[in-house]
């Protein structure tokens, strides 16, 4: 992505993986989930209706697929790489997958907290994962990060 020479941020390699902040909403996701079931079932009593045991069926499909994630996590470090002219930069993820670093072509915010930012990244072969990036992992890198990824995000709303 590049990005325009006088908002150009220092070089900067972050750690990156789940946060305990997922962890959880998802349980306050899951508690309120079961809560709305219960009422469900005692305002219908039985036998449920076909949606109810829809919705069961959608929240246990959920809950395998969080207690997957949280099992097998993404972690590893995103780094921003200021290229030689200074002009610009791009982005990179290492981890166990990508040893050597892979490019991220794409960043998108979803989630800004000020202490935790949830990105999805996306590499050239169109892979897309998501990942948290806590102010925590490294305090004293946290601005430098912050002012990379506004800057990446400028740059890549003014091509668009």
């Amino acid at each position: 992505m590049p990005v325009h020479a006088a908002s150009v941020p220092r070089p900067v390699e972050y750690p990156a993986g789940s946060a305990r902040l997922e962890r959880g909403a998802a349980a306050v996701a899951g508690a309120l989930w079961l809560a709305v079931q219960a009422v469900w079932l005692w305002h219908e009593w039985w036998p449920p209706s076909g949606a109810w045991w829809f919705s069961l069926c959608v929240g246990a499909g959920w809950a395998v697929v969080l207690v997957w994630r949280f099992q097998h996590p993404v972690r590893g470090r995103l780094g921003w790489q200021v290229d030689d002219a200074g002009q610009g930069g791009e982005w990179r993820w290492y981890s166990e997958a990508y040893r050597r670093g892979t490019a991220v072509v794409r960043i998108e915010w979803a989630l800004d907290l000020q202490i935790a930012v949830l990105v999805r990244l996306h590499n050239a072969a169109g892979l897309g994962w998501w990942v948290w990036l806590h102010r925590r992992a490294d305090p004293s890198q946290w601005d430098d990060l912050r002012r990379a990824l506004q800057a990446s995000r400028r740059a890549a709303t003014a091509v668009a």
